[in-house]
């Protein structure tokens, strides 16, 4: 009869080969949402979707997404000048700023920085990680996982890891 941990083993034996098409998409892992067509998304994502695509207008999307700090984090200070340049930068690329940072991140330091010229993506609005990511033409963020699921879409990721030597101690991977 063999071994419990064989059993696994023999029931994907008994269905090979499965195709992905033939797999049911439950969002686990996340991937599922990703690349699947817009139009094989369950019905609230599809409406999310539907909805950060009207808000974008067409613009391009510049997903700043940090991870939550894991110890004591000294976040980014931009000046008023890289505000003006980035300002400036989305105006002339049909480009938008969009920030998503970890709700457990009280402090929201790229929220409250980028304000006056980001859209809130925050998961109040925007429950769906993978619909916001689908929309995501480019990806900076410093350490959060998030940087992996956006390479599976293709798309660019930045690494703006400007308190690397500080952050270095609590990090997991080092990619």
């Amino acid at each position: 009869a063999g071994d419990v941990h064989d059993r696994p083993a023999g029931v994907l034996a008994l269905h090979h080969p499965v195709r992905y098409p033939q797999g049911w998409r439950t969002g686990i892992p996340a991937h599922d949402f990703l690349v699947c067509p817009v139009d094989e998304l369950p019905a609230d994502l599809a409406d999310e979707a539907s909805r950060l695509r009207d808000e974008l207008s067409g613009r391009r999307l510049v997903l700043v997404a940090p991870a939550v700090p894991l110890g004591p984090h000294t976040p980014y200070a931009a000046t008023s000048a890289e505000l003006a340049r980035l300002a400036a930068w989305c105006e002339r690329t049909g480009s938008v700023v969009g920030v998503r940072e970890d709700p457990r991140d009280l402090d929201a330091p790229w929220s409250r920085q980028l304000e006056s010229l980001a859209l809130d993506l925050s998961h109040h609005r925007y429950p769906s990680t993978p619909v916001v990511l689908r929309h995501a033409d480019a990806v900076v963020t410093d350490y959060s996982g998030l940087a992996l699921d956006a390479a599976v879409t293709g798309r660019t990721v930045v690494s703006l890891a400007h308190d690397l030597a500080e952050a270095a101690p609590t990090l997991v991977l080092d990619l």
